[in-house]
């Protein structure tokens, strides 16, 4: 089933070995061979980004395509890289984030939204030690609470309610129950609810949400990112009826998979083409990880796996080696199944798609429209190499 949109997948697939092929001793880094040659792609890639960024435009100060996202990289390289350039990332996280802070919108979402700058201000600073500013944002992020009564805000990933929310539940792993930030969550995970039972009414979908007047079923505009950044907050399981409506959700989008294992991008889509994190089964395999987790339905384990197979045969896209729709986006969903289980077999298929990276810009990809960005280009995949050096801490920025 090759549509023009991925290229053949050559490598080898698992077959049984021990754990030393990929790690090391402790278990939680991987082993000489791996590290170097991953170290190797960052330490070439890395510079190459460093210097694309300092020319970029500075209108764009979004996390997903803009420089609130190179903070993140920034910040992420300084706690993970181990490099020797700790405190220069700081710097430059630092640096790259205090610019932002001239941008304000009503929106309060993560990836699209002031929310993802006061989040990521909150954290860098948190780093450098500078908390009267760390809490300073945080008090802003918390106060755009407001912003989610808008009746024309949406509740996807993006540009809605659950980016929102998404940015609230990223601090509080930092910051613990800052005053006011559990209230603001169930705030807005009430709302969501509200939201979806209201649209959901009279249809076989328990919640269902719209986007531009679309029904997607995506992880960035639609059910697969609500219902996961949904299963992810604090008081889920003490919520009944929530609970109950999120697990008929799931129960009815599982009736609506492809035979490949495939999932639609929204409610009435016959084509079997997109394999991406923001449409398809790598997104919707983070949610039935977490599903799995939460009510232990061998279904969702199932769907789980599938999805994994999906992403294994169609995942190395033509449109490049970013988060939102490429090769590094697509890695990240054998990470979480490798956490999730502890199979070497998935530990294998996250480090052949970065063996596919090490060739960064050899394939004839499409560029990416913001090629240097966090979500689109560049950044992610830099992020995604960092991860990997301890593949059980990796997590997908900007979603876990």
């Amino acid at each position: 089933l090759m549509d023009g949109r991925s290229f053949a997948n050559n490598f080898d697939d698992f077959c049984l070995s021990n754990r030393t092929q990929y790690l090391s001793e402790n278990g939680e880094t991987l082993n000489d061979h791996w590290s170097s040659r991953i170290r190797e792609c960052i330490y070439y890639l890395t510079p190459l980004w460093m210097n694309a960024v300092r020319n970029d435009s500075e209108n764009d100060f979004s996390v997903y395509t803009g420089i609130s996202g190179y903070a993140l990289l920034y910040h992420h390289l300084h706690k993970k890289l181990n490099d020797g350039n700790s405190s220069d990332y700081l710097t430059k996280a630092m640096k790259s984030i205090n610019m932002t802070k001239r941008w304000k919108t009503r929106t309060p979402t993560f990836l699209c939204g002031t929310g993802g700058s006061y989040a990521i201000e909150a954290l860098v600073h948190r780093s450098a030690k500078q908390d009267t500013i760390a809490t300073d944002a945080l008090e802003k992020l918390i106060a755009m609470a407001n912003e989610t009564e808008n009746e024309d805000l949406p509740d996807e990933l993006l540009y809605g309610r659950s980016g929102y929310l998404y940015s609230l539940m990223l601090v509080r792993k930092e910051f613990g129950n800052f005053s006011g930030l559990d209230a603001a969550i169930a705030k807005v995970v009430d709302e969501i609810y509200r939201s979806g039972i209201r649209l959901g009414n009279n249809t076989p979908c328990k919640l269902l949400y719209k986007w531009h007047g679309t029904y997607y079923l995506g992880a960035a505009h639609g059910l697969a990112g609500i219902l996961f950044i949904l299963m992810r907050t604090p008081n889920f399981c003490e919520n009944a009826d929530l609970k109950s409506a999120v697990e008929q959700t799931m129960d009815y989008l599982i009736t609506l998979r492809f035979p490949s294992g495939n999932y639609p991008s929204s409610l009435g889509k016959e084509t079997d083409k997109l394999v991406h994190w923001c449409h398809g089964a790598p997104g919707f395999i983070h949610m039935f990880i977490q599903a799995y987790i939460i009510y232990g339905k061998e279904a969702y384990f199932k769907e789980a796996v599938a999805c994994a197979d999906v992403i294994w045969t169609r995942g190395l896209l033509k449109k490049g080696y970013g988060l939102c729709h490429g090769t590094a986006g697509n890695g990240y969903a054998f990470l979480a199944m490798y956490q999730l289980t502890d199979d070497l077999k998935y530990l294998h298929r996250a480090l052949k798609f970065a063996e596919w990276i090490f060739d960064y810009g050899k394939h004839g990809c499409r560029i990416a429209d913001r090629p240097n960005s966090l979500y689109e280009g560049l950044a992610g995949t830099i992020y995604y190499l960092v991860d990997l050096l301890k593949p059980k801490e990796a997590a997908f920025p900007g979603f876990y």
